[in-house]
């Protein structure tokens, strides 16, 4: 997961697949993976898979597609690192989205992040 966390920050992902290596050919690539995690029932391997996609679209800026992940990403609530990470991330991905976005649609993405600051400081 961090590897391909990495290749993913730096721009090498397409060109390095580290999957068929890995996984002896029998999975091909990231999607294939979340499919059979999905299919099988292991939530919390998908939920790594999800994280670290949201993850990468928050540090390189792509709010957009980080929003979109926010959701699915979301680890099951137990109060661990992962979701106090996530909430954060999540916080700063909708008021980035909030600044960039026309008045209507601003407040959405204010309450959303309005609704990470009340969770953060619940863990303070």
């Amino acid at each position: 997961n961090t590897y391909t966390f990495i290749l993913k920050l730096n721009g090498n992902y397409d060109k390095v697949n580290p999957f068929p290596e890995i996984f002896d050919g029998k999975i091909a690539n990231e999607e294939e993976l979340l499919n059979r995690a999905l299919s099988s029932g292991k939530r919390i391997n998908a939920k790594g898979i999800l994280s670290n996609r949201f993850q990468v679209a928050f540090w390189l800026g792509d709010f957009e597609e980080a929003a979109k992940l926010s959701e699915q990403a979301s680890p099951v609530p137990k109060m661990s690192f992962m979701e106090i990470y996530h909430t954060f991330c999540e916080g700063l991905t909708a008021f980035q989205l909030a600044r960039r976005s026309s008045s209507s649609i601003a407040s959405k993405w204010m309450t959303i992040g309005e609704e990470a600051v009340t969770r953060f400081r619940f863990y303070e």
